[in-house]
This record gives structure tokens, C-alpha cells and sequence, in this order.
């Protein structure tokens, strides 16, 4: 009389399974999201020229130049007193400072000036959003759960956003109407013209909305999505529109 072998168990038969795969076979999603979403970044990073941005030169073009002085004086008279907004008679006879620009971009420079050049500080800043984006639309991607390879490609498709210069023709009598948006915000253009902290608050968006997508469908705490829905506050459009897609849904 022969003895039946016990069942086996599917979960243990998997698991011998994925322990006999090489690690790439265990890890090749892994792989190809890592490679795309690095080739958005360096492609971006190439555009900004790291050779300039290790440069201990003021920051041009646009109106770039003009956001130079804001980290310096909030450096120097703003955060001695415990403010991150104030009055400031550098300009106009006096005006408020601190008050219409997302804070930051300049609390960032104000960081990094600790161990960098100043001007140094203030060009690693703004090539934080672009190289940012990708990584950010990624993670909403991953919290809406999309599958593979979905996350990456929204990563992928920020990197046609960030190069979008716009259509320089215009079309009568709509010749104030031109599709040269150097100043929309996020891309590559507007942000060189001084839109930098536009990008940084869009990349905290991103992330916000896929964070808040799993704090939904997972019922965890909801501290992560708090702290960047906070973050992107005071940059009042972004913080707006984030609010908003949240509540309406996705």
C-alpha cells in the first residue's frame, strides 16, 4: 500500500521559485524604472549645464536675477528675528518682502549657503524641480497603482512637459495670443526665467496627490500627505489645484 505525498503548499512552491531566480529576473521592473526615470534626470541636468552651476557666479536671465537677492536678505535680517516675511527698504521705498513667493526655495538656498558658495546655493535651487519632476509624477503614479510600466511613463512624459518652449507664430488678430508661455510655469524655460519655485511646488503636488491616493485605499496614517499638502501652501495655485484634484478625486 503506497502513501500519498502530502500536498504542497503554492505559497512555498513560489517562493522556492522566485529564490532560484537570478536577481535581475526578481528585480527587472525595478531596473527599468530606475534607468528611466535616472535618463529623465540626466537629460534634464545636461540641459542646465552642471559646469555652470558649479560656478561661483550670480544667476542671470529672465527674471532670475531678481530672486537673488530675496535668500540673502532673509538670511540677514529675517530669520535673526524669527520672520519669513518682513519689511524690506531695499526697493520701491519700502515694500513687504517674503509675501508673494513660495518660501522654500529661498529656506533651501538659505541651507545649502551653509556649506557652499551663496551663489553657488542659489543655482543648485532651481535645478531642483526639473530633476525632481520625473521622481514625482512617478510616485503619483505609484499611488494610484497603476501597473508597471504606467508610473514611469507619467515620470517619462514630465520630461516632454519640461522641454515645451511653446509656438512662437501667431495668428491675427490674436497677435497678443502667442504660444510662447516662457513664464507658465514647470517647464524648463519658465523656470530658467526665474519660475523655479513654481516647478519645486509642482513636484510637491505630484507627490502629495499619490501620497494622499494610498492614505485613501490603504487607510494609513495621513501624516506624509499632510506635511506636503502643507509644503505647497504657500504657493497658493499649485496648493489650490492640489487641493482640489484631491477632492474631486482622480
Amino acid at each position: 500500500m503506497t502513501t500519498a505525498a502530502p500536498p504542497t503548499d503554492p505559497v512555498d512552491d513560489q517562493s522556492a521559485r522566485r529564490a532560484s531566480e537570478s536577481w535581475f529576473a526578481r528585480n527587472w521592473m525595478v531596473v527599468v524604472n530606475g534607468l528611466l526615470l535616472a535618463g529623465c534626470t540626466l537629460v534634464s541636468l545636461f540641459i542646465l549645464q552642471p559646469k555652470l552651476l558649479i560656478l561661483d557666479t550670480t544667476t542671470a536671465g529672465g527674471d532670475t536675477g531678481a530672486h537673488v537677492w530675496w535668500p540673502a536678505f532673509l538670511r540677514d535680517f529675517l530669520l535673526p528675528e524669527g520672520k519669513f516675511a518682513g519689511w524690506s527698504n531695499d526697493y520701491y521705498n519700502g515694500f513687504p518682502a517674503g509675501q508673494f513667493y513660495f518660501p522654500i526655495p529661498a529656506l533651501l538656498v538659505v541651507l545649502l549657503d551653509v556649506v557652499l558658495p551663496y551663489n553657488i546655493a542659489f543655482k543648485f535651487v532651481p535645478a531642483i524641480g526639473p530633476l525632481a519632476l520625473p521622481w514625482a509624477a512617478y510616485v503619483f503614479g505609484r499611488g494610484l497603482r497603476l501597473r508597471f510600466p504606467a508610473p514611469a511613463f507619467m515620470g517619462l512624459a514630465t520630461l516632454a512637459f519640461l522641454l515645451f518652449a511653446g509656438d512662437q507664430r501667431t495668428t491675427a488678430p490674436y497677435t497678443n495670443a502667442a504660444f510662447n508661455q516662457r513664464i507658465m510655469g514647470g517647464t524648463l524655460a519658465s523656470n530658467l526665467a526665474g519660475e523655479f519655485s513654481f516647478t519645486i511646488a509642482l513636484c510637491f503636488a505630484l507627490a502629495f496627490l499619490g501620497v494622499f491616493a494610498l492614505t485613501l485605499r490603504g487607510g494609513r496614517r495621513p501624516i506624509w500627505a499632510v506635511l506636503l499638502l502643507a509644503a505647497i501652501s504657500s504657493a497658493l495655485y499649485i496648493g489650490v489645484m492640489a487641493f482640489f484634484r484631491a477632492l474631486l478625486g482622480f
